[in-house]
Parts: C-alpha cells; structure tokens; sequence
C-alpha cells in the first residue's frame, strides 16, 4: 500500500493543452540504480475518487515496461516478468475517454510513455484531465521523495463550424467559460454542419482536436418566396403568371412544389392550385370571369409548411355582356310604351350602350334604337312611334366595347286610340213628342271595337251641351229621348274606346257636326217638328260668356266668405293647437294607384337608392311648395282644446267627419271615432276623434288606413288636425297617409312627392328621413292591396 505524505516536496509544471511535456522523477540522481520504477497519478484522469487516492500509470520491472493493471496481476514468482506486453506498449491510463482518434489509440504511438533513460513520464497532446500530482517509486519504496504538479489549464474553447461536409472552417466561435457544454445558434435550417474544438488557457490556443461526426439541422417552412412575380391578361378568361425561382437555401428543407391562391376581391372566392415541378416559372390560368381583378398569391411548400407569399393583382379582358337582369314595361299608351330593365348581372366590361330592337308581331323591318348606358340601378326609356293596338315584341341588349351581348324579349300590346266620327243617319220625332236619333259607328275597321256613344244636346237657350252615354253595338244605334224642351236643340254624337290598361282612361273620338232639330212643345204632335241641315255650332261664344259670369260670381262669393270668417275669428279668440291643411294639388306628379304597389318595389331596388332619390325630389320640390298651416299651443296633454270645450262626446263608428289629431284625454290605446256635438252657441259640426298610439304609430296608421278602405263612402270633410309636441312626428305620418288616402278616393291617383313637399314647407321637421318615407310608402301599398277597388 503506497502513503504519501503530505509534507512532500513539489514542483510546478504548466502546458498548454494539446501539448507535449516531460515530467522528472523526483529524487534521481545523475547516474540512478534502478530496478523498478512505478509513476502514480493522484487527482487526475476519469478515476480520481473521493478520498484522492494515486493510481498507477505506468510500471518499469527488470528492463520491461508494463501497463500499469497487468503488472499489479503479475505473480512475484515470476520475478515480475510478463510478456503480454512488448516494450514501448501504450499503458492507456484512462483510456477510451475522448479517445476517437486512430493517432491515439494505436499502439505503435501510445500518449503516455517512458523514458528509459531519465525515467521522465512523458505525455503528447496533454488534455485538461491530465492536472493532477504525479508521484514515482523507485525501488520497491513506499514513500517517493517528491511530487510534480501538472497543470493543464484551459480558460476557454474555440468551436470551429464548417458548413456541408466538404466546406472550409471559415466560423469560429468562442465559449464565455470551460465549461464543456456549449449551444451554437445561427445555424441554417436544412443544413449538414461538422464542428471542432481548440482549448485556450493563459498561455494561449491549442491545436484544434479531431472533427465531430456531420449533422443535420432540421426542417424549418421557407424562408424565401419567388421572385419578379407577374400577371398579364391573356383573354376574357385567363391571365398568365411569370416569376423567378427562389433561392435554394432558402427551402429549409424538400420542395413539395408552389401554392397558387387567387380570387376576385369582389366575391372573395379562393381557388387553389398546386404545382409541383420546381423548374415551372410560368402559368396560365384559366376559367376566370371577364373583366374581372383577381389577387393571385404564390408561396413555396416543403414538408414544415408555406414560406412568404408572393401577391400580383390581374385583370380579365372584356367580353360581350350578358342580357339585361329584368325588362319590363311600366306604362303603355296609344303610340308608345314606357320601358323599364335593369343592367345584365355579367357586365362582363364597361356597358356603353343599350340596343333595343322593335319588331311587330304581324311583320315588317325591325326598328333598332339605342340607349346611352348609364351607372343608374335601372334604365328607363320611352319607346315612340308605335302603332296603335298592336302586338310588339321588344327586345333590350347591351354592349361593350368588344360586341353586344344576348337580349331579353318583353311582348306588349299598345294601347287602344281615339276612334273616328261616328255617322248621323237620321233625327226623327215619334209618338208624345219623343226624339229618336239614329246613327252608325266609325267606318273604320279593325279591333278594337268602340266601348260607347256619347251623345250632346243643348237647347239654343243654354250655352253648355248636355252628355249621355249609351253602350256600342253592332251596326246601327238608335236612342229614344224624351223631355226636351221644345225650341231650337242641336245634336251632336261622340264615340269613345276604354284603355287597355286603366278603366278610368278614355280615348275620346272627335263629335260630329252639330245636327239642329226644331222640337215641338211637349203633349203635342211632331206637326211642328222641322229637321234642319247640319249647321256650324254656335255655343263657343255662349259658353266663354258663361265661364266668365261663372267665375266673377265666384270670386265674389269667396271674398265673402273669407271676409266673414275673419271677423268671425277675431271675435272668438285664436283657438290653440288647431290646425287645417290645404287641399294639394293632386294632379301634379300623380302616380296611379294600382300601379303604386309596382312604383314602391322599384324604389326598394339597388339598396333602396330609389328612396333616396325620392327623399331628393321631396326636398326640392319643398323649396317651391306651400302647404299647411300647422301651429302649437301651450296646452297640457289630456285636456280637450279649447274650440271643443264642453262638447259632448258620442261613440260612433262609420268614417264620416274630418280628421281630429287631440292630446288623449283618458289612457286608452286605440284608434277609435267619436261624434263631438259642440254647444255654446257655436254652430253644430262633426269631427272624428283619432288617438294614435305613439309606440307603434305604424300600426295606429294602418288600422287607420284599413278602417278608411272599408268605408261605405269618401270622406270629403276638410282635415283638422291638433298636434301635441310629444306625437309631432307621429303626426306627420297620419296626416300624410290621410291626405294621400283622400287623394286616392276622390281621383284615384296618388301624389306622394307633392303631398310631402307641401307639408316640408312648413314643417321642416317632418319626413327628414327616409326611413320614415319607406314606413309611409309601404303603409299605403299595404292599404292599396286590402282595398276590393284598388286590389290587384
């Protein structure tokens, strides 16, 4: 058992690492006596252990050096002497550890070696385990006479980085300590790296150790994206792609093949292609929409996903249009037709124009006219020249640039025309004093027939014609009339169609010439009777005389009237709150009412941009218009007005009377009629009640509207409308909806934007939105559809 003690003396030896060095055998002379030698190690190498004891290295018996295990197995019989061993064999301390290297393994060049002359231990290519103290026996001695430290300090390393496998070491990186464990950043995805390591302590840098076996890093998406992408319309249907390959390095790992995205921002449909040949750097697509911008995005694919993406925007090339969405006809007259159609849905390019082809049914040369195209939501045009009562077919197509697309046929029949004269045959004068007229239709032929004969007399007493109707036959007409006043009467015929398309339209034929008959007293024979030869009439000049009279006496009698009422005014008091709106004109701007229901589906078109438009007119219109007079009192709500105090107030249930708008004097929630008798000396008058409930006055207004379509007669009483702060604008749709509601009974039109321009005119307030003129507009279809009169 070797001891050692600690009070040995020593000396240093540094080396840097990778080095040789030699280190002495202390207590050696010049000349030694050597029988055996043994070198110990104590605190270095893999196996230093807890308690710090030496091991051997290497050991010299009788002239042979031996490795260090095989000489302790040796028996000491055999006087120490083995031949497993040759001399200069490598004693391999430790060995194994790091040992990688052929150059360090083999034993003809063994790292640990011994000078058989000075007995020195010398080491190549020292390492950092290598510090320790080295310790030699001489002799069998169990104590040595000294100790050599060795230091094989390393401060730092240097890690040397070679990318690919036959790449130059041209990166080094240094370590912050000597710690034996170091993480390298930076590296490039994908890629074969080797690595080296050169130890540097106070002295300096040592030579750089062996290479490490090559590694790959790992996959990463690309990092790259093609270059110069391109788009270049190739027809309606197609645009072709052009761009750079990418980088390679910049694949980080297989290339899986390129990602083309495209889709029009317009619709935002994705269509993907995936193409898979990496040398591919053009592409045509195809099956796009004419004249349409695609977004086209390319991005590179490998087994970790899609790099950056490459976008290009390209446009199709026009092509001929679709046919218009819809066409239609809006309103038919003798000699034209109103034509209404909206733009095709595949544009397909810039629309320039509108062609519309005129064909008869019966044959002839197709008439071509066209329309300038417009951005408008619809296309309107009036088709003139046509015949009247015949059958067309129309057709509406539009173009590009590049041609004229597909149409879209409407048929439509024109309108019936004024007939021709009918024929006086005779005047003749029958038993009692009774006038017989016998006449014949027009002499023109062809549908349609004539609906009916208007017949005019007048005696030569009276300036204005007297009319009649009789209904159309065949052939001949006769007409008995009796009672007329005897004298000088003249005759004359009309014959008059209906439209097609409104019962309440007529086509009026021109009169005949005047036939004058002398008639007889009545309860007398037709002795006196005397037919005379048609003559010119002479009622133009009686019936301007009368017109005049007629108006002067008028006018008297209204500046009567006004008069009284003023002074009737001044006397009572100005009442409070009451209001009375003017009668408008109705005839401006007048809108058939079964046709109303069809006006308002138009206005709902395009994102209700005919709402719009209609709100534009109303304002104009309003700037030019006067209207009602509506004034505000200072009453508390639920108090009866002042020109109603005292009144007595009766249920009553028709539709009579004119329109009362009253704060409410009782919590009720209804629309309900009432009979106010009014006493107090003021004269008895009949208003109807209306209490509109504010939370839902569309509701209130259409009960109020299905109750006036259910009446058994018009109401012609003028409107009176009181008007409280709170319901102003609930107000103003019922008194919209009444006014235009009245309009439609008496003349069977409605005014809708004349109407609303009278009331804006001095109330600025009301129907500023057009959320509230679509409210108003739809009540009043929806009434126009209940109504048996105006239904379809």
């Amino acid at each position: 058992m070797v001891s050692l003690s600690r009070d040995l003396e020593s000396s240093t030896v540094q080396t840097l690492a990778g080095d040789p060095v030699t280190l002495p055998c202390p207590g050696l002379g010049q000349s030694p006596f050597v029988v055996s030698l043994t070198w110990l190690c104590r605190r270095c190498g893999p196996s230093v252990g807890a308690d710090g004891s030496p091991h051997k290295l290497i050991v010299y018996r009788d002239g042979r050096v031996q490795p260090a295990a095989a000489a302790a197995a040796a028996p000491a019989a055999a006087g120490g002497r083995s031949g497993a061993s040759e001399r200069g064999a490598e004693t391999r301390p430790y060995a194994g550890l790091g040992d990688r290297t052929a150059e360090e393994v083999t034993p003809d060049k063994p790292r640990l070696r011994l000078d058989e002359t000075t007995y020195a231990l010398l080491i190549d290519a020292t390492r950092a385990s290598d510090t320790g103290d080295y310790f030699c026996l001489v002799n069998s001695r169990q104590q040595p006479k000294g100790a050599v430290r060795l230091e094989v300090k390393v401060l730092h390393y240097l890690i040397h980085v070679r990318e690919t496998e036959r790449g130059p070491w041209d990166r080094s990186l240094r370590t912050a300590s000597n710690r034996t464990m170091y993480q390298v950043t930076g590296l490039r995805p994908f890629t074969v790296y080797s690595f080296r390591l050169t130890a540097v302590n106070a002295v300096g840098a040592g030579r750089p150790g062996p290479s490490s076996y090559p590694v790959n890093t790992l996959r990463e998406a690309p990092s790259g994206t093609v270059g110069d992408l391109r788009a270049v319309s190739r027809g309606p249907t197609s645009v072709q792609l052009s761009w750079m390959q990418a980088d390679p390095s910049t694949l980080h790992g297989e290339f899986l093949g390129y990602q083309l995205t495209y889709r029009a921002p317009a619709t935002g449909a994705n269509h993907t292609l995936v193409i898979m040949e990496q040398n591919v750097t053009t592409l045509v697509v195809t099956g796009l929409e004419p004249f349409t911008e695609y977004l086209f995005s390319l991005s590179i694919r490998n087994p970790r996903g899609l790099g950056p993406v490459a976008r290009v925007t390209g446009r199709t090339q026009q092509a001929a249009p679709g046919p218009p969405a819809t066409v239609r006809y809006s309103s038919v007259g003798s000699t034209w037709a109103a034509l209404i159609w909206t733009p095709p849905a595949e544009r397909n390019g810039v629309l320039l124009c509108y062609t519309v082809n005129i064909t008869r049914d019966a044959g002839g040369e197709p008439d071509l006219r066209r329309v300038p195209a417009t951005e408008e939501t619809w296309v309107q045009y009036r088709v003139d020249g046509l015949r009247p009562y015949t059958q067309y077919t129309v057709g509406v197509s539009a173009a590009t640039e590049v041609g004229s697309g597909r149409q879209r046929l409407v048929r439509l029949r024109t309108d019936t025309s004024a007939p021709g004269r009918p024929v006086i045959l005779s005047i003749t004068c029958v038993h009692s004093g009774a006038t017989q007229v016998r006449w014949r239709g027009p002499t023109e032929s062809g549908p349609p027939p004539v609906s009916f004969f208007t017949i005019g007399y007048r005696n030569a007493r009276h300036p204005k014609y007297t009319l009649t109707g009789t209904p159309a036959g065949v052939g001949e007409h006769t007409i008995l009339m009796r009672h007329l006043d005897p004298g000088m009467t003249y005759f004359k015929i009309q014959a008059v169609r209906r439209s097609r398309y409104s019962q309440s339209d007529v086509y009026r034929g021109e009169f005949t010439e005047p036939w004058s008959v002398l008639l007889p007293r009545r309860n007398s024979d037709c002795s006196e009777f005397r037919l005379i030869r048609p003559v010119q009439d002479d009622s133009s000049l009686a019936i301007g005389i009368g017109v005049l009279a007629g108006v002067v006496v008028v006018s008297v009698l209204v500046a009567g009237i006004v008069i009284f009422l003023c002074r009737r005014r001044s006397r009572r008091g100005r009442p409070p709150l009451v209001a009375k709106a003017a009668q408008p004109d109705w005839r401006q701007e007048a809108i058939p009412a079964h046709m109303f229901a069809g006006y308002v589906m138009d206005l709902q078109r395009g994102a209700d941009a005919g709402f719009w438009k209609e709100m534009a007119a109303v304002d104009g219109a309003a700037e030019k218009s006067g209207g009602v007079a509506v004034e505000y009192g200072t009453g508390p709500p639920g108090e009866w007005p002042a020109p109603l105090a005292g009144c007595q107030v009766q249920q009553r249930s028709d539709s009579t009377g004119g329109l009362l708008l009253l704060p409410p004097p009782s919590p009720a929630h209804r629309i309900t009629s009432t009979l106010c008798a009014c006493c107090a000396g003021r004269s008895r008058q009949e208003v109807r009640y209306v209490l509109l409930d504010t939370s839902s006055p569309a509701g209130g207004v259409r009960q109020y509207l299905l109750r006036q379509a259910a009446a058994t007669r018009p109401d012609t009483h003028p409107t009176v409308l009181v008007v409280t702060r709170g319901a102003e604008q609930e107000a103003a749709l019922l008194v919209a909806a009444d006014i235009l509601n009245r309009q439609r009974l008496a003349t069977g039109d409605l005014s809708p934007v004349a109407v609303l321009a009278r009331l804006r005119a001095v109330r600025p307030r009301w129907f500023t939105e057009v959320a509230q003129l679509k409210v108003l507009y739809q009540l009043i279809s929806e009434s126009l559809r209940t109504d048996e009169h105006y239904g379809n």
